[in-house]
């Protein structure tokens, strides 16, 4: 099952996680045009989470190649979380989740046909 927060909900308390339950249908894809920030996101799917030290996330309202690290017992502090953005923004963030200690292993990658190009 997939587990998603919202970003006041990922911003709230380190020790526990309090989903948002339903089925959650993407928002259209952002414009790539303009960088995304962690402000513009509504809902987050988690990637990985261990409680009291660190999560990641990806971006699913809006839809977009936007990752996050968020460090749990910062998370009040908007500016300690890393962020990854656009063109191979997954593999940077799984990259520095490795530096950290989290193998993010990938099975699958489903690329959007428009979207093609992050991927080259």
């Amino acid at each position: 099952m997939t587990n998603y927060l919202t970003t006041p909900q990922l911003l709230e308390t380190p020790w526990t996680t309090e989903y948002t339950l339903g089925d959650h249908k993407p928002l259209p894809q952002w414009d790539y045009a303009t960088p995304i920030t962690f402000n513009d996101v509504l809902l987050w799917e988690e990637v990985f989470y261990q409680p009291g030290h660190i999560g990641v996330y990806a971006s699913y309202q809006p839809y977009a190649e936007f990752y996050i690290i968020v460090y749990d017992l910062f998370k009040t502090n908007i500016n300690t979380i890393e962020t990854f953005f656009g063109k191979n923004a997954s593999n940077r963030a799984a990259s520095r989740a490795k530096e950290l200690g989290v193998d993010l292993e990938k099975k699958a990658l489903f690329v959007d046909p428009l979207n093609v190009w992050m991927y080259d």
